[in-house]
């Protein structure tokens, strides 16, 4: 089986919105609708008629989503089982992880497709696996088509699958939504057929029948959207590889097409690596869980993608935190300090902004540190950090973060850009844990005395007051060079 997108979530870069009853939990996706069938000793349409909720004295005792207690449901119809319908069934609430179906208030009247233990548990309650192919009967559409079918299509091949195109927003109080897409054409192509099949009114495609080996599934483009897989391929079409007897699922979701790219050069025109941008909406607010925004790459190269249609500004360094990477504040596109005076872009589906230039209106200057961090006899530490972190009326800790860092060559050379005045400390971090180097005594020392047991050791602190490039530092680790143990 292969599945492109689980169907009835909504991903918005980092922020993830629910189309069904909210709940979180991580498991791997379930098998296809025939291994469902034989697995599942109850399946049956069931509709939401009423919740239980705790009494507010148990608030605070209780771990349940929503304090409900437990949720009727009635069965509908029966697919499989001794289920009857009418019958009412008592279900657990999940607890938002435990992987148990979430109810919510807002669901009443809502019907179900549910895959079913053979009983309740000791408790008399029913539960809802989320991991299993139970869900919204408007999203297991798919499903019930074969469902309805059986006995009639049991043990044949079956290619189906569902298109899906993902509609976001990116302000509070937006509508999200998957809207299924009807009436688009799907194209099968694999042992010398081509087969054109034709979505029905809940976006689903199905085929029966087909002779086992390989197939290409190819969906009718959407204009201004794409669709991506999990593993990020670009590609506009999925192989299958159809066993006998067997079902394969190949869900399309289609997501916006659109993009923002450009580079950000401080003051002088030099390119700034390593710095990040933001888009904010020109009007409301960002929606909750929602994060829009992308870091430089070598040459000061940014690119937004997936862009929920609206008016942006771009701001730059939103945190205002200014170090030898990005020697500079928060500024808007194209070069404004303040975001009343920025550049507004617009942005729908299919739409590419590129070669934008974002300029810093100031550029404070910096200076270059280099050296080698080395091991107590003299050995180079390749490819551990180096930080510099400035000076406060705080004292330092080792629960920080650090201002800027770098990384050692395999030769322990390092070379770090400061901003001139910045007074501060620079050090070299070595993170290890017991066992992981053979023979190293001062170091299990050291990893013992931490009281941790993955400690982060520091060479002694360099104390700098940037003014000029300095060269030929020597950064110290109090221990030897030891072999690496080979752990399994």
């Amino acid at each position: 089986m292969f599945k492109v997108a689980l169907p009835i979530l909504l991903f918005l870069f980092v922020g993830v919105a629910m189309v069904s009853d909210a709940f979180a939990c991580s498991c791997g996706g379930p098998g296809p609708v025939d291994w469902a069938y034989e697995e599942s000793p109850n399946i049956a349409i069931l509709k939401l008629r009423s919740l239980e909720k705790y009494p507010d004295s148990q608030t605070e005792e209780t771990y349940s989503v929503g304090n409900i207690r437990q949720s009727i449901l009635t069965v509908e119809k029966v697919f499989k089982g001794n289920l009857k319908v009418g019958q009412k069934l008592p279900f657990r609430q999940g607890g938002g992880a435990d992987c148990v179906w979430t109810f919510s208030e807002k669901a009443v009247g809502n019907e179900y497709l549910l895959y079913l233990s053979a009983k309740p548990g000791d408790d008399g309650l029913w539960t809802g696996e989320v991991c299993s192919r139970s869900g919204s009967t408007k999203y297991r559409a798919s499903d019930l088509l074969y469902l309805e079918k059986l006995p009639k299509v049991l043990g044949k091949t079956r290619i189906s699958g569902r298109l899906v195109q993902q509609i976001t927003t990116a302000v509070e109080g937006g509508y999200r939504q998957s809207k299924l897409l009807a009436d688009r054409f799907v194209w099968i192509t694999g042992n010398g057929n081509e087969i054109k099949l034709k979505t029905d009114e809940n976006g689903v495609y199905e085929v029966y029948d087909l002779s086992p080996g390989k197939y290409i599934v190819r969906p009718e483009k959407l204009v201004g959207y794409k669709i991506e897989t999990y593993a990020g391929a670009k590609q506009d079409f999925i192989e299958v590889d159809l066993k006998p007897k067997s079902h394969e699922e190949v869900d399309f979701d289609f997501e916006i097409d659109n993009s923002i790219k450009g580079r950000v050069l401080d003051a002088n025109g030099s390119p700034v690596s390593f710095v990040c941008l933001e888009l904010e909406p020109t009007d409301g607010k960002l929606a909750p869980y929602t994060y829009l925004g992308t870091c430089t790459k070598g040459g000061g190269i940014f690119e937004f993608d997936k862009i929920p249609t609206g008016t942006y500004v771009i701001v730059v360094n939103k945190e205002g935190k200014i170090n030898g990477d990005h020697p500079f504040g928060r500024f808007y596109y194209p070069n404004r300090l303040e975001r009343a005076e920025a550049a507004q872009i617009s942005i729908g589906s299919g739409e590419h902004h590129a070669n934008l230039i974002l300029t810093a209106p100031e550029t404070l200057d910096t200076v270059v540190y280099s050296g080698r961090v080395v091991f107590e006899d003299g050995k180079p530490v390749p490819n551990e950090f180096v930080n510099f972190v400035r000076k406060t009326d705080v004292p330092r800790s080792r629960n920080y973060n650090p201002d800027i860092n770098t990384k050692t060559s395999e030769n322990g050379e390092f070379s770090i850009k400061l901003v001139k005045g910045s007074k501060g400390y620079i050090f070299g971090r070595f993170i290890t844990f017991s066992g992981e180097y053979e023979r190293c005594p001062k170091l299990e020392k050291l990893i013992k005395a931490s009281g941790r047991g993955v400690p982060t050791l520091e060479t002694p602190a360099l104390e700098v007051d940037p003014v000029t490039d300095v060269s030929g530092i020597e950064l110290k680790f109090p221990f030897p060079s030891c072999k690496r143990s080979k752990i399994d």
